[in-house]
């Protein structure tokens, strides 16, 4: 990944796990969803499975044979929904994609910013700052203004960011941050960042399942 100077600040990762007993599902199935032989649909995790797609049943499909057993159960117990389980998995994705991306911008940005940089740096904090205002925004008459307003004035920062990473200091490079990769894959909405939190509250905790997401995030963000 190149480097880039901005900064900003990286949450701390959950700690060592606490698994909740392992439910009786099928092992055969779960094997289908973890090396994609089996079609997703028709796993049989109990409603779990079925309702998991996108990010969430990807991330699913690689998690050790203990984590799905948890989050299995979380469901079939009826702590969690199916749906939520499913924004669950694909908050924290967004989520470890956030932290990744702006934890090397950190790294990359020790030593002294030239005037273009603190530009690119500030703009960059205006954009995450906007990101998580719009999650934040409360159930009102006017919230889809307000989300739109933000949106546009989101893109705006972007696109003066972008204009000026494509100016390259000497000696350096940098790497985009595209509107679109932002929004939907760094962006969580407030049911993704709520199954997350309540998921995390039921004492999910799972090295394995941290190390998924950080290895994960960081080949997204290498592709962009």
């Amino acid at each position: 990944m190149s480097n880039i100077s901005l900064s900003g600040a990286i949450p701390s990762a959950p700690a060592h796990p606490t698994m909740p007993s392992k439910p009786p599902v099928s092992r055969t199935k779960e094997d289908e969803a973890s090396n994609g032989s089996g079609k997703a649909d028709h796993v049989a995790l109990s409603p779990l499975a079925s309702a998991l797609k996108g990010d969430a049943l990807s991330l699913f499909g690689k998690l050790s044979a203990d984590d799905r057993s948890a989050l299995g159960l979380f469901v079939s117990s009826g702590q969690m929904s199916a749906d939520e389980m499913n924004d669950a998995l694909s908050g924290k994705l967004k989520e470890s994609r956030s932290q990744t991306f702006w934890k090397s911008a950190v790294e990359a940005g020790v030593g002294q910013e030239t005037e273009r940089q603190k530009k690119i740096r500030t703009l960059s904090e205006s954009i995450e700052a906007r990101m998580s205002a719009i999650d934040k925004i409360p159930d009102s008459a006017s919230r889809m203004d307000q989300a739109v307003a933000l949106k546009n004035q989101l893109r705006v920062a972007m696109w003066e960011r972008s204009s000026l990473m494509r100016q390259a200091d000497e000696g350096a490079t940098t790497v985009k941050l595209t509107a679109e990769f932002a929004l939907n894959k760094m962006a969580r909405t407030d049911s993704e960042r709520g199954a997350g939190d309540k998921l995390s509250a039921l004492g999910f905790k799972s090295e394995s399942f941290d190390q998924l997401l950080t290895d994960t995030a960081k080949r997204d963000i290498a592709s962009m």
